[in-house]
């Protein structure tokens, strides 16, 4: 056996050890996130090498047979490891099914020895529709790390949403819908709409943005209430600690309820404030990990948008001049 093979048989195998331990946490930025999915590629690719290549029997069979035998147990085990990780406390994701088939494709496309028997267009053809295909997976990596790039950039400033992309920061709680307006924005252009639904609670959590706020005064948060009545909503933010707890008790995070009146409101929150608000500790701001704006039991929907979240510098020292 020689050396390359022995390196694939072992990226194979761990690579397959990680289906079923290890992987990003629940505080992993999205681009890792992405990135780790793209494993199940990488998998396939090389279960694909070691199906083909000398010295398996399968490598002097016709490319009918290698793809036939490539795709079969890609269907087989990629249904098997999605099965058997429903059992143990993982999601079963059809995605990942797709990914597994792109890995297998490509094995065929570019190491199938049967693959030099067709014709040169059928075999170009196969390895450009693999090349899409795995472009077409790996798109929410590439934009992961290009929105964190963006959002790095745009630094103390957490949303604007003038990149459609910044929806993928975000996510829903209950019956909430979330997407990019143009009809209603204080800073450019865009604003995120924010429809509320009538479960016990509704609304959009940050999920994604720099950890880091220990170097601000303020929390600024605008928001517009397009109804011609008050509308109450609680802001909640809390820290890594607070996250990796089992408990996560109420009285261990920031929690604060504002009126929001027709029209634009403001929300400015004390960093001071929010290191002051667990019971017994300091909220750690140098990994604040979430900002959820949410109602409660509504008794019918309702609209809001959010617009222009950013943190404040610590305000100037004025000079004493009498």
């Amino acid at each position: 056996m020689n050396i390359r093979r022995i390196f694939v048989l072992f990226t194979t195998l761990a690579l397959f050890a990680l289906l079923f331990v290890g992987g990003p946490d629940g505080n992993a930025e999205r681009s890792l996130r992405e990135f780790w999915n793209l494993g199940h590629i990488g998998l396939f690719l090389a279960l694909g090498y070691l199906m083909l290549s000398p010295p398996s029997p399968l490598a002097r069979r016709t490319f009918t047979m290698q793809f036939l035998a490539v795709v079969s147990l890609t269907l087989l085990l990629g249904g098997l490891v999605e099965l058997v990780q429903s059992r143990i406390g993982r999601d079963m994701d059809l995605v990942d099914m797709a990914r597994n088939s792109v890995g297998a494709l490509l094995s065929l496309a570019f190491l199938a020895p049967g693959r030099l028997s067709l014709a040169r267009t059928a075999r170009h053809s196969l390895q450009a529709t693999a090349l899409l295909l795995l472009a077409g997976t790996s798109t929410p990596f590439a934009m992961a790390v290009w929105d964190e790039e963006q959002a790095l950039k745009e630094w103390p400033e957490l949303a604007n949403f003038e990149s459609s992309l910044e929806l993928g920061r975000w996510s829903s709680t209950g019956a909430t819908r979330l997407s990019i307006d143009n009809t209603v924005a204080l800073k450019g252009g865009h604003a995120m709409r924010v429809e509320l639904g009538t479960s016990k609670y509704a609304g959009a959590s940050l999920d994604y943005f720099p950890r880091d706020w220990s170097a601000y005064e303020r929390l600024i948060i605008n928001l517009y209430n397009p109804a011609a009545s008050q509308l109450t909503v609680t802001c909640r933010i809390h820290d890594r600690a607070h996250s990796q707890s089992s408990v996560q008790e109420f009285s261990d995070r920031f929690n604060r309820t504002y009126q929001l009146m027709p029209g634009w409101n403001q929300i400015t929150i004390s960093l001071q404030d929010l290191a002051n608000a667990p019971t017994g500790r300091s909220m750690d701001t140098q990994l604040i990990d979430g900002l959820q704006i949410f109602v409660s039991g509504l008794a019918s929907p309702a609209t809001i948008y959010i617009d222009d979240i950013y943190l404040a510098d610590p305000a100037p020292v004025i000079p004493d001049e009498s």
